[in-house]
C-alpha cells in the first residue's frame, strides 16, 4: 500500500476555504492589512487554514514583495504549547515575543518564538536552542528565569517570566537626563553579579545592552524616582565558554556594535571571554551616566571602527556630576585590551559596592606613560617618523661604541650564549611540565562543560517527555552516551528517563519488506504480516513465533489482511485490484476476487458467516463478495468522494466503518437501506479506524496527529489525543486499551474511560499508560495479541517486534495493608533491587515491588516505628513504640533480641556501625536523645540530648548529630564515633536539621533543614560543597544514590524531585503523588527509588542500568 501522502490544500479545503486563503495572500502582496481567514463558514476546525495564513504572513515579513510598504500587524496565535496567547509584546529580527497565560500554574508568561528565516537557517535555529540551553542552566534573582522550552507543531518556543515593566532602553527614553551617578552605581551592582553568576557556570551573555535589561517593579524601591529592580534577559547570543566552538562563521560579529567589546567588533573570536561582558557592563554604566553610549555613529561600519580604534570621552567630561572614582570604574571596564579591564564581573561589583560605601576603590586611572603608549598605537605614522629619527641617532652612536669595544663584546657574547643554552634546557623542562598541566586543565574544563550540558539536556528531555515526545527524549539522552574513554556522567535521572521511553522487546524476524499490516488469527495461533513486496509471512504464534511459510502473492503490494472467523482462510488486498483467498494450513491460493479493474484494494474484512468478504480501495464504492463462487453479491457508493483508505467491521457484523482521504469517517448499517452516519474533526486523511469491543464507540487516527473516539449513537467526541507525528496505525484490545503508532516510530499505549464531550475536550480524556520509542522507522503494522499481554509491531524496514505488557519493573504504586496510615510508618531498602521492608501498626512486612502483596509479615502483635537493613550482618534493626530496639536475624525472624533504650516515646531511627558492635538511635520528640548502644552488653553507653537527626559514616569513624532550634550556632556537631567526643562544629543551616545521610563511599554528607536548604558536605575538609540550586520547598525527606551522583527530595505537597549532586542543579520532578512524602530510599544497587506517602502507599521508580541491546531488546 502506498503511503498516505501529505494532503494538499485542494484535498483539504473546499473551494470557499481556498479562496479565502488566496485573498489573504493578495492582501499581503498589495500591502493591505489582511484579516484572519475563517473560510467564511461557521463551525469546523480550521487549524491548518490559520497555520497556512500565518506562514504566508511570516514569509511576507521575511521576503516582502513590495518595497516601502506598510508592515501589516503581526498575527497573534491563540495558543502556543500550553500557553494561551493574549497579546504581542515585541518583535525583532530574530524572534517574536508574546504575552501568554499559563492556566495550569495561574501565571502570566512571555513566550518567545523564532521568525521563519530563523527556522530555515540551521545556525539561527541552533542559536535559538542554545538560548534555551543556556537559560536552563541559570537560576539567579537578577536573570529572567525560563519556565519551559518546547515545540508546538515543530515551532520551538521558550516561556520566560513576564515583566510588566519597561526595558532600561525604554525607561531612558522617557527621562529628561542621565541617571543620578550613585543610583547608576547601585543599578549596576546586581547586573555585574548576574554576569558573574553566568561566567561561573561557563556562559557568556555577549549582548548586554539597555534593551536586554528588564525592569521589574519593586514594592520597596531604593529611589522613589526609580521603582524597579533590573534583570538580565535575552540569552540568544549566549555561548558556553569552555567549548571553544562557535556555531556562526569564524569572523562573524556577534552583539550590538555600540555596546560590544573591541575584540567582538574585530571578529577575534579566540579572544572572546568574560571580559567582553565586563566591557558591555561598562558601556551600560556609561549610558546611565551620560545618557548615550560610549560611541555615537551614523552607521554600522563607523560604529565598529570607533569601538576598535577610538578612546571614549570620559563620563566626567559629559556629566560634571560624575566624580573621579566612578569615572575610573567606568573607563576601566571600557579598556581596549581585555587584560586591562576588571579580572571578573565580581571584581566590578565589589568596586561599585566600595564606591557606594565611601571606601577606596581598587581600580586606578591610567598613568601618563600608558596614555602615551596608547597614543603611539593609535598614531602609527607620526610614531614611526619620530622613532626613525631616534633610531638613526642611536645607530650612529652605537657604531662608534662598537668599534671601541668589539673585543669585550665578543667575550661577553660567548658567556651569554652559554647562559642562554643552560636557560633553554631549563625552559624546555618547565614547558614539558606546563604542557602536562595544561592538558589536565583542558580535560577538566571539557568535563565541566559536558556536565553543564548534561543538566540542560535532561531538563529539556523531561519537558519533551511531558509533551509525549519520546523521540526527542531519546535524542537528548543519546548525546550523553560516553564515547570511547570519556567520563560517563549518566546517573539515576538519565537511566529513569531512558526507562520511561523504553520497553523490553523481542525481534520476531525481518520480512525484508516495508510492512503495511500485522494481524492475528481469531484463535491466536497465527500472526500474518504483509508489505510492499507482495509477500505474506505466516508466524506460528503458539511456537515462539516461528516463521512457518512465506506466500508470494504476485499482487505488487499487499495492503491489508483478514482471517475468517475459523482461522482457516486468509484474504489479502493488493495493489493489482484483486483480493486473494489463501488456505492458511497449506499456503495455497483458493480463489482470486477481481474487486477493482483500475486501482488498488486497501481494506478487506470477512463477514461473520465466513463466506462473504467486504472490500474497499481507490474508489468511493464498497463491495461484498462470495468467496466460494467468486461473485460480487452487492455494492454501494459511500459518502466518500474518491478513495476509501481503510475499513473496520463491528464484532456483530452489522456495522461497517470506513475512512477516506478527506478526513471523514462513515458508519454504514449493513442492512437493506445502507443508512450512514458521518464523523468529522480530522484535518487530513484518516489512516486507521477501529470499533471498541462494546461497539458503542469508534476510534479514528489521522495524519493530523490526532486520535479521536466518537460515540456511535450521539456523534459526541469522547476522547481526544494528539501526537507530534502523523498517526499511522492503531489497535484495540478486548480490555478497551488502545495502542497507536506514528510515523516517528513511537508506540503509545492508552486507556480511555468514558467521559462526556466537555470532559474530553477539557483534558483529552485519555489515560496515557506508556509511550516509548519503539522503532527507528515508521510503524504501519500494530496489533494486540489475543490474550492482551503483548503487542506486535512492524516497521518500514521490515522488522517485526513483540512487546511485553506484563513487565512489572516499572513505576508503580503499592497499596499497603491496614485501614489507616500510621505516623510510625517507615521503609528500608532490602538486599535486592525490588525488595524493601516496611514497618507500621501491623509489624514488619517484606515486599517485592513486582508483587501487589507483601511476601512475609513478622511481629504482627507489635507497633513498629523504624527499620534498617544491615547487609553485612543479614539482619534488620527495628524499633517499636515502647522505646525498644530489636535485632531480627533474617534466617530466624521470630527469634529477635530486644534492647531497652528509651523509657518513653518511640524509636525514630537506628543504624549499626563499628562492624556490628554498636548501634546509634534517636528517639521521638518526647525523648529526643541520640543513644549509643553496645550490642554485646545490650546497654546504652552514651546519650546526647536535644538532638534532631544523626548520621554515621560508612567506615564507622564519624558520628554527626544536629541540634534542635537555632540557639546553638553550631547547628550540627562532628563527633568521634568511637569515643563520642566532639571534634568540630558544622554550620551551614539557619534552622533545625531534619535529615542526615552519608553517601555510600563516605565522601559526602547530605543534610536537609527547616530553613528550606539542602546541603552536600565534603567530608575531606567538612565544608559545604554544594547547595541545591532553586529549591524553594521544605524538604520533608531526602536521599542520596549509592553512586553519590543523584539526590532525591520530597515535600509536603507530594513532589519528588531529582537533583544533580555534582552541581546541586535541579534535573526534574520525577513524580507528584497525591500525598505527603514521608520517606525516600534508594535501592541497594541504586536502580530503584522507593517513596513512602502518608496515603498508605509505597511508590517505586525504576532506573535499571542498560545491558545488551537498547530497550531490553532480544533477538530470536
Amino acid at each position: 500500500m502506498a503511503e498516505i501522502p501529505v494532503t494538499t490544500g485542494e484535498e483539504l479545503l473546499n473551494e470557499h476555504l481556498l479562496a479565502s486563503l488566496v485573498q489573504f495572500d493578495e492582501a499581503l502582496r498589495d500591502g493591505r492589512i489582511p484579516t484572519n481567514p475563517d473560510g467564511g463558514l461557521n463551525g469546523g476546525d480550521y487549524t491548518d487554514l490559520t497555520t497556512a495564513a500565518r506562514c504566508l504572513f511570516e514569509l511576507e515579513e521575511a521576503f516582502p514583495r513590495r518595497q516601502n510598504r506598510k508592515r501589516p500587524s503581526i498575527l497573534i496565535p491563540q495558543r502556543i504549547g500550553r500557553f494561551d496567547i493574549e497579546s504581542l509584546l515585541g518583535a525583532g529580527g530574530f524572534a517574536v515575543v508574546y504575552k501568554g497565560r499559563d492556566d495550569r500554574l495561574g501565571r502570566t508568561v512571555a513566550v518567545k518564538v523564532p521568525l521563519p528565516h530563523v527556522l530555515a537557517a540551521e545556525d539561527l535555529r541552533k542559536r535559538f536552542v542554545r538560548e534555551a540551553q543556556a537559560a536552563a542552566l541559570l537560576d539567579h534573582p537578577h536573570i529572567v528565569p525560563i519556565f519551559e522550552a518546547g515545540e508546538d507543531a515543530e515551532l520551538p518556543y521558550i516561556a520566560y517570566a513576564y515583566c510588566p515593566g519597561p526595558t532600561l532602553a525604554e525607561w531612558a527614553k522617557d527621562q529628561e537626563g542621565p541617571m543620578v551617578p550613585r543610583l547608576a552605581a547601585w543599578f549596576m551592582v546586581p547586573l555585574a553579579q548576574a554576569a558573574q553568576y553566568c561566567h561561573e557556570r561557563g556562559i557568556l551573555h555577549r549582548d548586554i545592552k539597555p534593551a536586554n535589561v528588564l525592569l521589574f517593579p519593586q514594592a520597596t524601591p531604593v529611589d522613589d524616582a526609580f521603582p524597579f529592580t533590573p534583570r538580565l534577559a535575552d540569552l540568544g547570543l549566549a555561548k558556553l565558554i569552555e567549548t571553544g566552538l562557535e556555531e556562526t562563521m569564524t569572523a562573524a560579529v556577534m552583539g550590538t556594535p555600540r555596546y560590544m567589546s573591541p575584540e567582538q567588533a574585530a571578529g577575534r573570536q579566540d579572544e572572546v571571554g568574560p571580559a567582553c561582558d565586563i566591557y558591555s557592563l561598562g558601556a551600560v554604566l556609561y549610558f546611565l551616566l551620560c545618557g548615550r553610549p560610549p560611541f555615537v555613529s551614523a552607521g554600522l561600519m563607523d560604529a565598529l571602527a570607533q569601538v576598535i580604534e577610538r578612546e571614549p570621552v570620559a563620563p566626567s567630561e559629559l556629566n560634571l556630576g560624575v566624580d573621579r572614582d566612578l569615572n575610573t570604574i567606568c573607563l576601566k571596564c571600557l579598556e581596549k585590551h581585555p587584560s586591562r579591564r576588571y579580572v571578573s564581573a565580581q571584581a566590578l561589583a565589589i568596586d561599585l559596592q566600595r564606591y557606594l560605601a565611601g571606601e577606596p576603590i581598587h581600580a586606578r586611572s591610567a598613568t601618563k606613560f600608558y596614555r602615551t603608549w596608547r597614543w603611539c598605537i593609535r598614531n602609527p605614522a607620526t610614531t614611526a617618523l619620530l622613532g626613525g629619527i631616534a633610531l638613526l641617532g642611536l645607530a650612529l652612536v652605537g657604531s662608534l661604541a662598537w668599534n671601541a669595544h668589539s673585543s669585550a663584546v665578543q667575550e661577553r657574547l660567548l658567556l651569554d650564549q652559554n647562559f642562554q643554552l643552560s636557560l633553554a634546557v631549563h625552559q624546555l623542562d618547565e614547558a614539558l611540565k606546563s604542557t602536562e598541566e595544561q592538558r589536565r586543565v583542558a580535560e577538566s574544563s571539557e568535563d565541566r562543560v559536558r556536565r553543564m550540558l548534561y543538566v540542560a539536556d535532561l531538563q529539556l528531555a523531561d519537558a519533551a517527555l511531558k509533551q509525549n515526545d519520546p523521540r526527542s527524549v531519546a535524542t537528548l539522552l543519546k548525546r550523553h552516551e560516553p564515547p570511547g574513554d570519556k567520563t560517563d556522567h549518566r546517573e539515576f535521572a538519565w537511566r529513569y528517563l531512558k526507562e520511561k521511553i523504553s520497553a523490553p522487546s523481542t525481534v520476531i524476524g525481518n520480512t525484508q519488506q516495508r510492512i503495511w499490516d500485522t494481524t492475528f488469527s481469531p484463535d491466536g495461533k497465527w500472526l500474518a504480516v504483509c508489505g510492499n513486496q507482495g509477500a505474506i509471512q505466516l508466524f506460528d504464534a503458539a511456537s515462539d513465533f516461528r516463521l512457518v511459510r512465506t506466500i508470494e502473492t504476485g499482487q505488487v503490494e499487499v495492503n491489508s489482511l483478514a482471517f475468517t472467523a475459523d482461522s482457516q482462510r486468509l484474504a489479502s488486498a493488493g495493489d493489482d485490484g484483486r483480493v486473494g483467498i489463501w488456505n492458511v494450513a497449506t499456503g495455497e491460493l483458493t480463489r482470486w476476487l477481481d474487486v477493482l479493474s483500475e486501482g488498488q484494494v486497501f481494506g478487506v474484512a470477512f463477514l461473520n458467516d465466513g463466506q462473504r468478504l467486504i472490500a474497499c480501495g481507490r474508489s468511493p464504492d464498497v463491495s461484498i463478495w462470495n468467496i466460494e463462487t467468486g461473485e460480487r453479491v452487492e455494492s454501494w457508493t459511500t459518502p466518500h468522494p474518491r478513495t476509501i483508505e481503510t475499513l473496520a467491521l463491528s464484532r456483530d457484523g452489522k456495522q461497517l466503518a470506513t475512512a477516506g482521504a478527506e478526513g471523514v469517517a462513515v458508519i454504514t448499517q449493513l442492512d437493506a437501506e445502507k443508512s450512514t452516519r458521518t464523523f468529522t474533526g480530522h484535518v487530513g486523511p484518516i489512516s486507521a479506524i477501529a470499533f471498541r469491543h462494546d461497539e458503542r464507540q469508534l476510534i479514528t487516527g489521522g495524519t493530523d496527529g490526532t486520535l479521536r473516539t466518537f460515540d456511535v449513537e450521539s456523534d459526541d467526541l469522547k476522547q481526544f489525543f494528539r501526537r507530534p507525528e502523523q498517526i499511522a496505525a492503531l489497535s484495540v484490545a478486548s480490555t478497551g486499551q488502545v495502542v497507536c503508532t506514528d510515523r516517528g516510530g513511537v508506540i503509545t499505549l492508552l486507556d480511555a474511560p468514558n467521559k462526556t464531550q466537555a470532559e474530553a475536550e477539557a483534558d483529552q480524556g485519555w489515560d496515557i499508560l506508556r509511550t516509548w520509542s519503539g522503532h527507528d522507522n515508521r510503524i504501519h503494522g500494530i496489533a494486540f495479541a489475543p490474550d492482551g499481554k503483548s503487542i506486535i509491531s512492524g516497521d518500514a524496514a521490515g522488522v517485526v517486534r513483540q512487546w511485553s505488557l506484563g513487565v512489572a519493573d516499572r513505576d508503580r504504586q503499592l497499596l499497603l495493608p491496614g485501614e489507616n496510615h500510621s505516623q510510625y510508618d517507615a521503609i528500608s531498602r532490602g538486599a535486592e533491587r525490588n525488595t524493601f521492608y516496611r514497618v507500621g501498626s501491623q509489624g514488619i512486612e517484606r515486599w517485592d515491588a513486582r508483587r501487589i502483596q507483601p511476601m512475609a509479615i513478622y511481629h504482627r502483635d507489635r507497633q513498629l516505628t523504624s527499620c534498617c537493613y544491615v547487609s553485612e550482618q543479614q539482619l534488620l534493626i527495628i524499633g517499636d513504640d515502647m522505646g525498644r530496639l530489636g535485632l531480627m536475624h533474617l534466617e530466624d525472624p521470630e527469634n529477635t533480641t530486644w534492647i531497652e533504650v528509651y523509657s518513653k516515646g518511640f524509636v525514630r531511627r537506628a543504624e549499626m556501625y563499628d562492624e556490628g558492635r554498636r548501634i546509634v538511635a534517636i528517639g521521638s520528640p518526647e525523648e529526643d536523645d541520640v543513644a549509643v548502644v553496645d550490642v554485646a552488653t545490650s546497654r546504652v553507653t552514651a546519650r546526647l540530648s536535644n538532638r534532631s537527626a544523626f548520621a554515621v559514616s560508612p567506615d564507622g569513624r564519624w558520628l554527626v548529630t544536629s541540634h534542635h532550634g537555632t540557639n546553638d550556632v553550631r547547628n550540627a556537631t562532628l563527633l568521634d564515633a568511637k569515643t563520642i567526643e566532639d571534634v568540630s562544629p558544622l554550620s551551614a543551616h539557619q534552622r533545625t536539621i531534619t535529615h542526615m545521610e552519608f553517601s555510600r563511599d563516605g565522601e559526602r554528607l547530605l543534610t536537609a533543614s527547616h530553613d528550606r536548604t539542602v546541603v552536600l558536605w565534603d567530608t575531606s575538609n567538612w565544608t559545604p560543597a554544594v547547595s541545591l540550586v532553586g529549591n524553594q520547598d521544605l524538604a520533608t525527606c531526602a536521599a542520596i544514590s549509592p553512586d553519590g551522583e543523584t539526590i532525591a527530595t520530597g515535600n509536603d505537597s507530594g513532589a519528588i524531585t531529582l537533583w544533580y549532586a555534582t552541581s546541586g542543579q535541579r534535573l526534574y520532578e520525577i513524580c507528584h503523588i497525591s500525598a505527603r512524602v514521608m520517606s525516600l530510599e534508594f535501592s541497594h544497587d541504586g536502580q530503584a527509588l522507593f517513596a513512602l506517602g502518608n496515603n498508605k502507599s509505597v511508590y517505586v521508580f525504576s532506573a535499571p542500568r542498560q545491558s545488551g541491546n537498547s530497550a531490553g531488546e532480544q533477538d530470536r
